[in-house]
């Protein structure tokens, strides 16, 4: 078998992720082997230990990393409307979607990420660099006039991310999503005091 070491490090590491996350996402932490993994890549299973030190590591990073790049296109697609309403209706919509993608992962990444201490500092890592794009994009909607200037970018992402996150459990849970989408839209508006006179 070929071996993967030679190169960059970190396109390897990118390429076992490529490989890796379609079959965690078919078949679920569980159901996924390192054997299967490794025969895709056409290696050993010690090549691939090279790069990731355990099993949890690499499911973490390959599904987390799709999760963060689906994230970041829900945020720049949805609030492209001019209307700020209407983009928050789109980034819940979006938001649900993702997450319903990724529903049966849940479980096994926060059990991939329970004993391990690295991952947990990624997690937050990731979750502070998701805040930072919402927090840009309200920034830049403040500076239009269309949200009330004395409110804080960074409180509002962070409450948004928290309130977004809530909802899209309680759907999970069974509630009806018309019901709590129309939560969602009418404490968006009025969380983020957006301003009745912007033209948009």
């Amino acid at each position: 078998m070929p071996r993967l070491y030679p190169g960059y490090k970190d396109e390897i590491r990118k390429k076992i992720v490529r490989e890796a996350y379609p079959i965690f996402l078919e078949k679920g932490y569980d159901g996924t082997k390192m054997e299967e993994i490794a025969a895709r890549l056409d290696v050993t299973k010690a090549a691939i230990y090279r790069y990731f030190r355990t099993k949890d590591e690499l499911f973490f990073v390959s599904i987390t990393i799709h999760v963060m790049e689906e994230f970041q296109e829900t945020v720049n697609t949805s609030f492209k409307s001019e209307n700020l309403v209407e983009a928050g209706d789109a980034f819940f919509d979006a938001f649900l979607k993702v997450i319903q993608k990724y529903d049966t992962l849940k479980r096994d990444a926060r059990c991939a990420v329970l004993n391990n201490e690295a991952l947990k500092e990624r997690v937050l890592e990731y979750q502070q660099a998701n805040r930072k794009i919402l927090e840009c994009i309200l920034t830049r909607e403040m500076r239009k006039g269309h949200i009330h200037p004395r409110l804080d970018a960074k409180d509002l992402s962070h409450v948004c991310l928290a309130l977004v996150s809530g909802l899209v459990e309680d759907v999970s849970a069974g509630m009806d999503p018309i019901e709590v989408k129309g939560i969602w839209h009418r404490t968006f508006a009025e969380l983020l005091q957006i301003q009745k006179n912007y033209s948009g």
